[in-house]
């Protein structure tokens, strides 16, 4: 029989327990209950702070490596919820993938949808502005500098390379 992994070894009783009771297992997902991350996942501190262990774990992680105590996650690994739910812990609708398999998952369940053009947070152009640019006649360093982009933005826009939704 294997030893424990080390991020299993430095989970103390005391931890497990206010683990255990963070979970609502009230109905078929096992949300977790306590502190979240900025992108919805549950979160929570395993190991000591003395001894320099401690590590944050995400919870449906921490729940599927309770769960298969033999198994070894490595850093690269997911853990992936069937059910879809962020926050749930119930190790049945949990599995071990790959980024690829995470990917694969959300494309086979439809979540995927692409972002384009203002959609996108960062984006610093309308679609107005594009029209506007490709029926402009100002060189491209003019219209970088009025729309706050580099000129090879501008081209990629007029030779349609950018922004090729916008008709």
């Amino acid at each position: 029989m294997k030893a424990r992994p080390f991020y299993l070894s430095i989970v103390t009783e005391r931890q497990l327990a206010s683990f255990e009771a963070k979970i609502d297992r009230s109905g078929d997902c096992w949300p977790w209950t306590a502190s979240r991350c900025s992108v919805g996942y549950g979160k929570f501190y395993i190991g000591w702070r003395s001894r320099g262990t401690l590590r944050l774990v995400g919870s449906h992680r921490l729940a599927w490596m309770l769960a298969h105590p033999t198994l070894i996650l490595t850093s690269g690994d997911f853990v992936c919820h069937r059910c879809d739910v962020k926050l749930c812990c119930n190790p049945e609708h949990l599995f071990r993938g790959t980024p690829n398999d995470n990917v694969q998952d959300m494309m086979q369940k439809g979540r995927h949808r692409a972002t384009r053009g203002e959609e996108r947070s960062f984006a610093k152009l309308t679609e107005s502005d594009v029209r506007a640019i490709r029926a402009s006649n100002e060189l491209h360093r003019a219209l970088g500098a009025r729309y706050g982009v580099t000129r090879m933005t501008i081209s990629n826009i007029r030779c349609g390379r950018r922004w090729a939704h916008v008709k």
